[in-house]
């Protein structure tokens, strides 16, 4: 809990956590739910990568769509931006539920996979030659496709003991926690933990 406040903290110190950041997070928080800070920093990543990740305007700064999106997220006006972020999380997690009846996921939980999913799962399966095509003409990234590849393909060929680089509990001993590196087809090295909760 206490390094999940400091996290905050830390992003907010370094811009990273902006208003229009905080508040769609905090919007998703009051509309789905939210148990712990933990459960809101997931929040925090499932908002600024949907902020982030808005395609780019002619004549007009990044920042400035970013804001203007993140003003939609939050505007009582334009609550379809809000539900349409919320069905593409509850989407996703629905397809992580099905993935972890049949292989066991490396994340302490499923809103976890989902924003790691989403912020890092497309580039990660071009990493590992996954194909993700959705089989069109031309073709299109299949999300499900990039789901299966990053939650299960991937980490049957990256979460090995040969590429264990540490292995250590938190301070509080709650959590066991182990740190892995690999070079991946592209040549390039990718780093990655599993984090397993020991204590109540």
């Amino acid at each position: 809990m206490t390094t999940s406040i400091l996290h905050v903290q830390l992003w907010k110190k370094a811009g990273y956590l902006t208003k229009d950041v905080f508040g769609t997070a905090l919007s998703l928080a009051n509309e789905t739910g939210c148990e712990n800070v933990h459960d809101f920093v997931d929040k925090v990543e499932l908002a600024k990568h949907e902020i982030d990740s808005q395609p780019s305007v002619s004549d007009k700064p990044e920042s400035k769509v970013r804001q203007e999106f993140g003003n939609k997220l939050n505007s009582s006006t334009s609550s379809d931006q809000l539900t349409k972020f919320k069905n593409g999380i509850t989407s996703d997690s629905e397809k992580v539920n099905e993935l972890s009846k049949k292989t066991s996921l490396p994340f302490s939980t499923n809103q976890a996979a989902v924003y790691h999913a989403q912020k890092h799962g497309e580039k990660s399966c071009e990493a590992y030659n996954i194909d993700t095509n959705d089989g069109n003409d031309p073709p299109k990234v299949d999300p499900a496709k990039v789901m299966d590849g990053y939650m299960k393909q991937i980490p049957e060929k990256f979460f090995k003991r040969e590429n264990v680089t540490s292995m250590r509990y938190s301070q509080d001993g709650r959590i066991f926690k182990t740190s892995y590196r690999a070079l991946a087809l592209n040549g390039k090295m990718y780093i990655g933990s599993t984090s397993q909760c020991v204590k109540p």
